[in-house]
């Protein structure tokens, strides 16, 4: 399905792209620091 564009003052931003952003950026934040623990812990137990 094509993305709803939300008109609002200064252009037109498609509302789904910008809570699509926070969730990427949140995931990414997450994923990495997941992976960072993740490796920290490795070498700890090792």
């Amino acid at each position: 399905a094509p993305t709803p564009i939300i008109p609002v003052a200064g252009g037109a931003a498609p509302m789904d792209a910008i809570l699509g952003l926070g969730m990427e950026d949140q995931a990414h934040e997450r994923a990495q620091h997941m992976h960072h623990h993740h490796g920290d812990d490795h070498d700890d137990d090792h």
